[in-house]
């Protein structure tokens, strides 16, 4: 069995926290408000509208932006909100982003993104 000194683990763990914190830098696209706005609105339209496994897609004003989001589970919360596992993609000039998140609907109707 290996066995970790208190500092070895501290420092394990300020990695974890550390590599965590880098790809949800890296998974947000660096988008124009515009295209941000559009973005938006069709996350929320799909996460509220549209079955599982059925791709919506959008256009950004900028050329060569656009992505899409598809619902892949929806289930009820221990908390009694209302979640959905989806897949959203990010299409830039430069580069493609490929995130797997989760959103939750408070009782308010609003879309709270947990990761």
């Amino acid at each position: 069995m290996l066995k970790l000194s208190r500092s070895s683990v501290a420092a394990l763990a300020l990695m974890v926290v550390a590599s965590a914190a880098a790809a949800q830098e890296i998974a947000r696209a660096p988008l124009e408000p515009m295209d941000q706005a559009i973005a938006d609105e069709a996350r929320i339209r799909t996460l509220e509208t549209t079955p599982s496994r059925v791709r919506v897609s959008w256009h950004g004003v900028t050329a060569g932006v656009n992505g899409g989001i598809e619902p892949l589970r929806t289930y009820l919360a221990r908390n009694g909100m209302m979640c959905r596992e989806f897949e959203e993609t990010t299409q830039l000039p430069d580069q493609a982003l490929v995130v797997n998140r989760l959103a939750c609907r408070d009782d308010k109707g609003r879309w709270h993104i947990v990761r």
